[in-house]
């Protein structure tokens, strides 16, 4: 039987392009910055029409090519001390509709930062507005001009120990695919006043499944490809020595936002009323 043939990305080049694009954009006035788009945040529920959650498990020979296709890359122009000229940083999200897509709201706390959205073929779309944000929850939801992106279905209280998959940009990596497990749910500290919590506490979601810097809004898919949670962060576990220093690395928590924070979000969505802009 004959194999498929193995394609080979080539991270510098699609950078580039993806970097092109992006640039070309921003000097044609296309794109928004975040404060921009934080004022096209309108009280009322979006127009959000989810897709089912499939039941159907995902067929493993072609798992990498089928999810590869559906996730996006987050494009962010920006400036930073180690390089004061403006450029552009790379990090993950995926679509809910064809025009829609999640992101984590971290990427939006810059305000000079200018945002796209780009697929697996290089092809790059400007951010058009912000249909909702969670800050606590680090959720932001946006339509995107000129999506046609396939979508992902939402399925929330996966059990924990279940199988996942994630696929993330690490460190301008792009299209790296691990494996794991849902580790745990928990309860987090609750900061702020927020919908998504239970007993005061914001509901959090832990993983086995490796990501880093980049995979920050990567979907955390079940076995069926539905999303179960979303890529926030990581938290590194030291042992303290004599000297409480920390110095030995024991492990690093994989911590996720719940999808049931985002389905959440789009329902709370209908009864908040925001002052306009």
């Amino acid at each position: 039987m004959k194999k498929a043939a193995v394609e080979y990305i080539d991270d510098n080049q699609f950078l580039t392009q993806l970097t092109t694009a992006v640039m070309k954009l921003r000097a044609e006035g296309s794109l928004r910055n975040s404060r921009a788009l934080m004022k096209t945040l309108r009280s009322g529920s979006p127009d959000i029409a989810l897709a089912p959650p499939a039941s159907k498990i995902m067929h493993q020979a072609t798992l990498y090519e089928s999810l590869k296709k559906k996730v996006l890359v987050h494009c962010s122009t920006c400036r930073c001390r180690a390089r004061p000229n403006e450029h552009v940083i790379f990090s993950t999200t995926y679509a809910i509709t064809t025009d829609t897509v999640v992101f984590n709201y971290h990427a939006l706390e810059d305000n000079e930062h200018f945002h796209a959205v780009a697929d697996s073929c290089g092809r790059v779309f400007p951010v058009k507005e912000i249909l909702a944000v969670d800050k606590m929850n680090d959720i932001a939801i946006a339509s995107v001009i000129g999506g046609d992106f396939s979508p992902f279905a939402l399925s929330p209280d996966e059990p924990a120990g279940s199988p996942v998959v994630v696929m993330s940009h690490p460190s301008n990596q792009f299209y790296v695919m691990t494996r794991g497990a849902i580790s745990r749910y928990c309860l987090c500290p609750n900061q702020f006043e927020n919908r998504t919590c239970l007993e005061g506490k914001r509901m959090g979601m832990s993983v086995t499944a490796d990501f880093a810097n980049g995979s920050s809004g990567a979907p955390i898919l079940n076995e069926n490809g539905n999303v179960v949670g979303m890529v926030e962060s990581t938290l590194p576990i030291y042992f303290c020595g004599g000297d409480d220093r920390q110095n030995h690395l024991q492990m690093v928590m994989k911590k996720c936002v719940p999808v049931r924070c985002i389905l959440d979000l789009i329902e709370a969505r209908a009864s908040m009323t925001l002052p306009d802009h």
